[in-house]
């Protein structure tokens, strides 16, 4: 009989405990369901947030895309967008790649966030900018190795001066303000201006202050190996031919202000430019063929467009799926 009495209360007590549990699961279930229809909800606070937020990222991101093209930084901008503003990170991943991180969320966590990467691509071939600051310059690693090599022969030119009937041989710097007439010259190197030479920004094109690189009847120019597929670099200047007799040759890359171009010759290599000038006996070698790629001892500047745009999934971590658990701060619990 006792024994019959243990085993009747046991059952009770397990019965008891079974109900608490299921009590439990209901009240945890209804507790989700009550999370999700408030968010869902369309007249709640936290969906309105939500939606406020989802805005907000929305234009960060369209903010983000327009200052690519613009070179602008934004590590770490807080943005003024929407009713309580986004956070917005920028991060390179690559010469012609940036990661951005909007997020508009609250103390809870509770809002929206977007990670995306926008990928570019060099517009190399003919390409008209508007500004020298636009146009193609020297990497600083590549100007800081140019600068300091010992093993590069530099013929600096100031003021007027004339060569003629002869070779020269790796970096031809033009100052400011120079005419350097070149009359049946091959440069096996190439030339560069000395604001090409310099960090900051080049400013407004100014003709009292400009590089002139004249060529007259014969002219030829060579890349060499310590700036290889690069042939001239004035982004503040001008590059010309003088009266209409001979022809040029240029293979490597050119990134000038102005182009002016009036007898036959040949360019094999990508043209950046500010204004240009070609007679239709000039050739543009492979131009229109299929892309073509800018060295790599140059910054692109303004001559890359954008060629896709990836949302990238979020990796969650053990703390991330604690968050999620535990969406009720323990204060909201009481």
């Amino acid at each position: 009989m006792k024994r019959a009495q243990q085993v009747a209360g046991g059952e009770r007590g397990f019965a008891i405990v079974a109900v608490l549990v299921v009590v439990a699961v209901m009240l945890s279930v209804g507790m989700t369901y009550l999370r999700h229809t408030s968010l869902k909800a369309p007249s709640s606070a936290a969906f309105e947030d939500v939606v406020t937020a989802r805005e907000t990222v929305e234009s960060g991101l369209d903010y983000a895309r327009q200052s690519v093209d613009a070179e602008v930084h934004l590590l770490g901008k807080k943005l003024t967008l929407g009713a309580k503003g986004a956070q917005l990170d920028t991060a390179d991943v690559g010469t012609l790649s940036k990661r951005f991180d909007v997020r508009s969320t609250n103390s809870m966590g509770l809002g929206s966030t977007m990670l995306t990467e926008v990928g570019q691509v060099t517009a190399a071939g003919d390409v008209q900018l508007s500004h020298p600051d636009q146009l193609p310059r020297l990497t600083d690693e590549v100007m800081l190795n140019l600068l300091t090599d010992p093993n590069i022969p530099k013929t600096v030119v100031n003021g007027s001066k004339t060569f003629e009937d002869t070779t020269l041989q790796g970096l031809v710097i033009l100052e400011k303000s120079c005419f350097a007439l070149m009359r049946n010259v091959v440069v096996e190197g190439a030339v560069i201006s000395r604001a090409a030479l310099t960090e900051g920004p080049i400013g407004d094109f100014d003709v009292t202050e400009t590089p002139c690189l004249v060529v007259d009847e014969n002219f030829r120019i060579e890349p060499g190996d310590f700036l290889p597929d690069v042939a001239v670099v004035i982004p503040d200047g001008v590059f010309r031919t003088w009266y209409d007799e001979g022809s040029f040759q240029v293979r490597g890359d050119v990134s000038v202000h102005t182009v002016m171009m009036q007898r036959p010759g040949v360019f094999d290599g990508s043209l950046a430019y500010v204004d240009l000038t070609l007679v239709p006996e000039v050739s543009r070698v492979g131009v229109g063929l299929g892309p073509r790629t800018l060295s790599s001892s140059l910054t692109p500047g303004m001559t890359k467009e954008d060629a896709y745009m990836a949302i990238l999934p979020r990796v969650q971590t053990p703390a991330d799926l604690r968050a999620i658990i535990d969406y009720w701060k323990p204060e909201d619990e009481k």
